[in-house]
């Protein structure tokens, strides 16, 4: 017996072996395509061309960043995919329920309908109240930095901005950390409700030296 023909007879059992399952592979892969509804079409095609785009704005028409999370329609326990505000996300046609993230609060949207070909457009409007820091030295306006929190969630700053400066927030509760040159003060007990406009002062002398 040719010893030197065994790796040749095994190359040739296994290109066999492939052949034959590359075309049991394909055969079923038409069966399913052919029989198996648009569900099983989908997952074949190359682009979706529908889905929807959320803008989600506070006060007037501020633009907010936000994640939209999209859930089947009444099946808010079980997310299908998620993006961004101002961004297009690709949907096949169909009935969706989305949850709307921003600035620390959700809104949700229900029976949002996108139909084949088309990218629906919803504009969210989040509640919102307005406040402004004011850095007093006698008549004397400053520039300050400010840091505001949630009063529930003291260890993460919603805003980081200046005095002067109008800042739109949720409504709720809030304190602010106002620093300046080496100092440090804060202005506690502040309430905000809905459509509120309230401005919040603070004077060199309440400020305390920082070690």
């Amino acid at each position: 017996m040719d010893f030197n023909y065994l790796p040749c007879l095994h190359s040739m059992l296994i290109y066999k072996c492939m052949g034959r399952f590359i075309l049991s592979f394909s055969m079923v892969l038409i069966l399913l395509l052919s029989c198996g509804g648009e569900e099983m079409k989908t997952l074949f095609k190359k682009e979706i061309d529908s889905g929807i785009m959320i803008e989600a704005v506070a006060g007037e028409n501020t633009p907010l960043d936000g994640i939209v999370e999209v859930c089947k329609c009444g099946e808010h326990h079980q997310i299908i995919t998620e993006g961004y505000t101002g961004a297009s996300i690709p949907l096949y046609p169909g009935t969706y329920d989305l949850r709307i993230k921003a600035r620390g609060d959700e809104i949700w949207i229900t029976e949002v309908e996108v139909k084949e070909g088309e990218f629906t457009y919803r504009k969210v409007r989040f509640p919102n109240a307005q406040m402004l820091v004011q850095l007093i030295d006698g008549e004397n306006h400053l520039d300050a930095s400010v840091l505001i929190y949630r009063v529930d969630s003291p260890d993460l700053s919603v805003a980081d901005t200046w005095t002067e400066t109008v800042i739109d927030l949720p409504p709720g509760e809030y304190f602010a950390v106002v620093e300046f040159v080496g100092m440090r003060g804060v202005i506690d007990n502040i309430n905000l409700s809905e459509d509120d406009r309230k401005t919040y002062s603070i004077t060199v002398d309440d400020l305390e030296q920082v070690e």
